[in-house]
């Protein structure tokens, strides 16, 4: 994950340009080897604990001694979960994002550390974190003709295919021109509150049109991750809000995007609505590990949430409605105002 360059360089720029870490106590949950511990001492701070678990935390120790920080950064093996409650940080950094942002994450941990090692006042690196869907083709993913294998068609393995790739979620990197509709949020995570029963269970319907025509393989997630704003009085600190996506419109990472495949293709063409339900949550209430399960909706017969946005006549009218009705209750407070 070190070569994953948009990954590494986003905690570098959040880290380093913000200024907060002068002088502060660190705390790197899930340190591996050792490079975001680097960044916080490069940044200034006074203290980083980087706790890692794994035996690569003796990786990590080499390469903190190896840049002259070990008079800085304490490298401690073990879980965070196992700490003395006595040690207190400022911040806590971590890179605890899994494959759809919660799958095989490390969110518990954080959440954990925060709970029982996080100051009052604390910031945690990184803030927020949205999950996002669209629908899509997902053309990587069939690559193969089975209309010509060497002069022979083979169909039957088409559906053989189709069958492998649904057994379970597909991690793969779509192009622009794979996304058939605007993205979705499924779900928002601030990690100053959220807790492990908050991303425990998720349960999404998304209403969403099309906007261009193509052929509608699948539904695909992806997250993206916002660092703290920088502190405004500090004179010191880059005014930039740093934010990590790893959507298709981005640089890959080692994240790509998770594709979840329907039976059979469909053919959309720009402005048809389409509704499903997602459903996200653990194989077990102690596995960092999730189950996902995509049901297909009639849009024509479900009710819609309100407002909704999906581009139907009818979403559209009645969020005008709301709109004008929101002017001028503004309207009459700025009357009652003055």
């Amino acid at each position: 994950m070190l070569e994953d360059i948009p990954r590494t360089e986003s905690y570098k720029r959040a880290i380093t340009l913000s200024n907060m870490f002068k002088n502060k106590i660190v705390m790197d949950v899930g340190a591996g080897t050792g490079i975001l511990s680097l960044f916080c001492a490069q940044a200034g701070a006074k203290k980083v604990y980087a706790v890692e678990a794994s035996k690569i935390a003796s990786i990590a120790l080499e390469n903190v001694k190896e840049n002259n920080f070990a008079d800085v950064v304490e490298v401690i093996q073990s879980r965070v979960e196992d700490l003395p409650e006595s040690i207190k940080v400022d911040i806590i950094v971590s890179e605890w994002m899994g494959f759809y942002l919660l799958h095989e994450s490390m969110i518990d941990s954080v959440i954990h550390a925060r709970d029982k090692h996080l100051k009052p006042g604390g910031k945690i690196f990184p803030e927020y974190a949205t999950l996002n869907c669209a629908l899509c083709s997902a053309s990587p993913l069939f690559t193969t003709n089975w209309d010509n294998i060497f002069g022979h068609k083979m169909s039957s393995m088409r559906v053989l295919e189709r069958q492998s790739l649904m057994a379970k979620p597909q991690v793969e990197m779509l192009e622009e021109e794979d996304i058939l509709s605007v993205s979705r949020n499924i779900l928002t995570i601030d990690m100053n509150s959220v807790t492990v029963q908050d991303v425990s269970a998720i349960r999404s319907k998304v209403f969403i049109a099309t906007h261009n025509s193509g052929i509608y393989q699948g539904v695909v997630l992806w997250f993206d991750v916002t660092f703290p704003e920088p502190d405004e009085e500090n004179e010191e600190a880059s005014a930039e809000i740093v934010q990590l996506d790893t959507s298709p419109f981005s640089p890959q990472t080692h994240w790509k995007q998770t594709i979840i495949l329907w039976p059979e293709d469909r053919e959309v063409e720009e402005g048809d609505i389409v509704a499903f339900e997602l459903f996200l949550g653990r194989s077990n209430p102690e596995s960092r590990s999730y189950v996902i399960q995509l049901s297909e909706l009639d849009a024509a017969t479900e009710e819609h949430p309100v407002p909704c946005e999906c581009g139907s006549a009818k979403c559209d009218v009645v969020r005008a409605f709301l709109e004008n009705c929101d002017d001028n209750n503004e309207d009459q407070d700025m009357l009652s105002i003055n």
